[in-house]
């Protein structure tokens, strides 16, 4: 201890011998280098203060700077230290570095300008709060959570939250291996959502912006393992990774998908309400394409018995009636299917009714004798 209250003397001497009114009272275990430093005989042993009008209680503490204080709260306040300009420590085992760093909880540690550690215990707030002025009081960055880290600079609110780890060692299941939840934006800590939680200011988006530097780089998300997720390569190329592999500009999704509808059907794998817009549709592995209606083989329905069919069901023979399609909806390959089929029985009958009539004009004309 001695050796140590030597080397702050000379340290002292180097840095201020140009101080005349500085002085140097050793009291006991106690050591007070500069002026107007009061060390409480009833709270402070083993304890030093090096600067200006600085006010230290508790025991085995440091204060260096100017205006700093160090005061016993409800127990005695022990190894705390205080450096810079007006800081403010009240509990044990704590720090504030800076200007304006309040600590008044135990074991918590403050840097910066205007921080502040309240109602909590093993704690640290690093950044900077928003002094005030004739008018306005000054406005702190502030952590009041247990076990927690904020960052923040110019705000009342942290930029960056780290939560505690949910480890109950040496009690309950005896968890030691536990890490903690990151939220960025102003997210109090128990709203911490998930591992990584993002809020963004009013008015603010709240996005993610990865911009890799140099031709030979990409961008991605990994998704569980290296085979799902988002990549962007150097051209600009987005791939959407799927346990099947790798697919340029498209999205393989598997199971059931819903747009604006949370139903969905087993037999489907998109459903979407709302109505889909766009300018191409291809539909591949149609199951019958009409094509063999012009087979020479093929069985052409005679008029008279699709006029009685239409009468009846007042729908033409396999195509999906009104209640069918209520019901059921429509499978549109298909449906284009059978309309190109009647279509093209519609052609037929027109091709004999074409024959027809250009025989019965044959025998009108040789009835006339022409």
């Amino acid at each position: 201890m001695k050796q140590i209250k030597t080397i702050i003397i000379m340290l002292f001497f180097a840095a201020s011998s140009f101080v005349a009114t500085a002085q140097i009272i050793i009291t006991g275990d106690n050591l007070n280098i500069g002026e107007n430093n009061t060390l409480s005989q009833s709270g402070s042993f083993r304890s030093n203060a090096i600067g200006k009008n600085n006010y230290l209680e508790g025991a085995h503490s440091l204060v260096v700077g100017k205006s700093d204080t160090i005061l016993n709260a409800t127990s005695l306040t022990e190894t705390s230290v205080a450096l810079g300009f007006g800081n403010k420590i009240q509990g044990s085992g704590s720090m504030a570095f800076g200007n304006n760093v309040k600590v008044l909880n135990m074991r918590g540690v403050g840097i910066g300008y205007f921080v502040k550690l309240n109602n909590a215990s093993n704690n640290m707030a690093i950044g900077s709060g928003l002094p005030g002025s004739t008018f306005y009081s000054d406005l702190f960055l502030e952590n009041n959570f247990n076990e927690s880290l904020m960052i923040g600079f110019h705000s009342t609110k942290p930029t960056l939250t780290v939560s505690p780890s949910p480890n109950d060692y040496p009690n309950g299941n005896h968890l030691f291996d536990r890490t903690g939840k990151i939220a960025i934006g102003d997210v109090p800590l128990p709203d911490i959502a998930a591992k990584l939680h993002i809020r963004s200011d009013e008015g603010e988006d709240a996005g993610i912006f990865m911009e890799p530097k140099g031709e030979a780089s990409n961008t991605f998300i990994h998704f569980r393992d290296e085979d799902h997720g988002i990549e962007v390569d150097k051209e600009g190329t987005m791939t959407i990774k799927s346990r099947s592999g790798y697919i340029k500009n498209k999205l393989l999704l598997t199971g059931q998908v819903g747009i604006n509808t949370g139903s969905t059907n087993s037999s489907y794998s998109l459903c979407v309400s709302g109505g889909i817009l766009t300018d191409k549709i291809n539909i591949m592995h149609t199951r019958h394409w009409p094509d063999y209606v012009f087979s020479s083989d093929y069985q052409l329905m005679p008029l008279a018995d699709l006029k009685a069919f239409v009468t009846e069901n007042h729908h033409l023979p396999e195509v999906p009636s009104e209640n069918d399609i209520m019901t059921e909806g429509v499978e549109i390959g298909d449906m284009q299917g059978i309309l190109l089929k009647k279509i093209e029985e519609m052609t037929l009958y027109i091709l004999q009714q074409q024959e027809q009539i250009d025989k019965l004009e044959q025998r009108i004309n040789e009835l006339e004798g022409n």
